[in-house]
C-alpha cells in the first residue's frame, strides 16, 4: 500500500492510500479535512483512481477525476494529481 499526505496551499489536507497490481491502480482511499458536495461522490473519485497506470502524470489523474459531477471544496483535481505522484514517489516500476 503506497500512502501519501499532501497539503493543499491555501487549502486542506489530502491523505491518499492507494492500492497497486503490477503497475496498474486496484484500489484508492481518500480521506482528508476537504468537503465535497455532494459527499456521497467520494467513492466516485476513488473508483476513478482505480485502473489508472502507477506512471499516471497529475494532468491524467485530475481529467479522470473530473468526469466525477462534484464540487471539491478546498482542493481541486491538480491537487489529487499531486497526492497521487507523492504516493507512489520513487516506487513506480
Amino acid at each position: 500500500m503506497e500512502k501519501a499526505s499532501y497539503k493543499v496551499e491555501d487549502g486542506k489536507m489530502l491523505k491518499l492510500k492507494l492500492e497497486k497490481e503490477n503497475t496498474v491502480i486496484k484500489s484508492a482511499e481518500l480521506r482528508g479535512d476537504f468537503f465535497l458536495e455532494p459527499a456521497e461522490k467520494l467513492s466516485e473519485i476513488e473508483q476513478a483512481l482505480t485502473g489508472i497506470s502507477e506512471k499516471a502524470s497529475v494532468k491524467d489523474v485530475a481529467d479522470r477525476v473530473r468526469n466525477v459531477d462534484v464540487k471539491m471544496i478546498g482542493f481541486n483535481p491538480e491537487d489529487l494529481g499531486k497526492a497521487f505522484e507523492k504516493a507512489l514517489g520513487d516506487n513506480r516500476e
